[in-house]
């Protein structure tokens, strides 16, 4: 595509998916492992429906952009905002207009959501270059704590790029652009995915500023140094400063929260009466993490046999079947998307015949701060009506036996924020929903608990440091069919 941009309100338009093969390749470009780029299941715990793409694989989609435009690009400053993550497999748009003969500001949307912007703006200083080399090895980020003593944490990177790898997807950006910053850019997703803060990372900010290389202090030829200058542990927020040759600038990253580990079963026989279940075959769908996953270390202290069921979570599942069956030898795991239609689902637990069935199954809960969100709202509805009527009618329909349905819901039905407005109202449909099955299924009866807000994989991210646990929720909860209280 040949590009021209000359003179104030010049603009263009681009399109672009990143696949996660992109994302492999930036990884050995860069040396930026981290899980969170790479790997589908901790994007999933970390509430992504899919990996993020490395926030400077995209400032070097965009530069390349930029690079149709001008002979050169030998940047004199850059200055980045990384507002929401872009996602694998995600249509993004990226806009570009040019304010001066050297100046770029660069946007990047999915829909009507701003999530990268970029000012670029250009020199007439001459090319640096660095050593070449090959693709980084696989390595592990480094895990750090927030609340760990890390002002004054510095390193050093050494400088370098792997020019033939990088031409390949960016040939005019790595014939227009100075290689000594192109390798800078590359080390600075390093140094946020990989040194600080490591594994739980979330790049914010990128600012860098050049000066004419002749005149530059040599003391930093050929490397990038960073120190973290402040911490922000209530926000979870860092500041690092950076410095090289000819430069220097500043990099704003967030630290992640980690997975949320749950109370143990262990924990649970020590306040949960061990035969107040024996009696019961509980089926728990969306038994493998969060609320799901305490339910079913309670209904196994009760003396229930359980049954739970996981879609992504396939290391959560393993874990927590382990640490049941020591109990109980009758613990089953079942691999159930709840959007599916469940047939081999269905064939394993026509046997089983629960007595209690607790629906969690959950999409990632997404705050909406802009107008009411239609889509989002019938994401919802495709978990919390669509797949629970469908699931509770055949099992109904399988059983002869008598069953009581728990439906968890939220608090979120009475007070409602603002910014999950289409979570409220999907679980105010499902709760109705219940409630009308309950007069329909002869053998069923239906029983909704409201859960707070309480501390998951979905909530670990909230700055209030006094959110409850879950397990006295999911007792009080059970207790509306026994008595499982010690």
């Amino acid at each position: 595509m040949v590009v021209t941009l000359n003179g104030s309100d010049s603009s263009l338009s681009v399109d672009k998916v990143f696949s996660l093969e992109d994302q492999h390749w930036f990884a050995g470009l860069s040396g930026d492992y981290n899980p969170i780029h790479l790997d589908e299941l901790t994007a999933y715990r970390s509430q992504y429906p899919q990996p993020l793409v490395h926030g400077i694989h995209v400032v070097l989609w965009c530069l390349q952009q930029i690079s149709q435009s001008t002979s050169e690009l030998v940047l004199s400053k850059l200055s980045v905002r990384f507002r929401l993550p872009v996602l694998v497999n995600q249509k993004v748009k990226l806009y570009i207009t040019q304010h001066q003969s050297n100046t770029w500001k660069a946007t990047v949307y999915s829909g009507q959501n701003k999530l990268v912007t970029l000012t670029a703006v250009s020199s007439n200083f001459k090319k640096t270059n660095v050593q070449q080399l090959e693709n980084m090895p696989f390595d592990l980020p480094n895990e750090l704590e927030v609340d760990q003593q890390l002002e004054e944490l510095s390193g050093s990177i050494p400088l370098g790029v792997n020019r033939s790898s990088l031409q390949k997807a960016f040939n005019e950006l790595m014939a227009k652009c100075c290689p000594e910053q192109l390798a800078t850019l590359l080390s600075s997703s390093y140094i946020v995915g990989m040194r600080v803060p490591g594994l739980h990372s979330l790049f914010n900010e990128l600012n860098l500023y050049w000066s004419n290389p002749v005149a530059a202090d040599d003391n930093h030829r050929g490397c990038l140094s960073f120190e973290v200058c402040r911490v922000l542990p209530a926000y979870r927020r860092i500041s690092l400063k950076l410095l090289g040759r000819n430069y220097t600038g500043n990099i704003e990253a967030t630290f992640r929260p980690k997975p949320v580990k749950q109370e143990t079963l262990s924990y649970f026989q020590n306040i949960v009466a061990p035969d107040a279940m024996k009696s019961d075959r509980v089926l728990i769908i969306g038994g493998s993490r969060g609320i799901g996953n305490v339910a079913s270390k309670i209904a196994t202290a009760a003396g229930a046999e359980v049954w739970f069921t996981y879609s992504e979570s396939h290391d959560e599942a393993r874990l927590l079947l382990e640490e049941l069956s020591v109990v109980c030898q009758d613990i089953k795991a079942i691999k159930m998307n709840v959007l599916d239609n469940c047939c081999a689902f269905f064939e394993k637990v026509i046997d089983f015949r629960p007595t209690i069935i607790f629906y969690f199954a959950t999409p990632p809960i997404k705050e909406n701060w802009g107008e009411f969100d239609t889509q989002l709202l019938l994401d919802f509805d495709k978990f919390y009506i669509e797949a629970f009527e469908r699931i509770i009618r055949q099992l109904h329909h399988a059983s002869p036996s008598n069953m009581d349905v728990i439906l968890a819901s939220s608090e979120y039905v009475n007070d409602t924020p603002e910014q999950f407005r289409e979570y409220a109202m999907s679980k105010s449909a499902s709760e109705t929903l219940a409630f009308s099955l309950d007069q329909e299924l002869k053998h069923a009866a239906f029983h909704v608990y409201r859960f707070p807000k309480v501390l998951t994989d979905q909530t670990s991210g909230s700055l209030n440091p006094n959110i409850e646990t879950p397990g006295s929720h999911v007792i009080k909860a059970f207790e509306l069919l026994r008595d499982v209280k010690l």
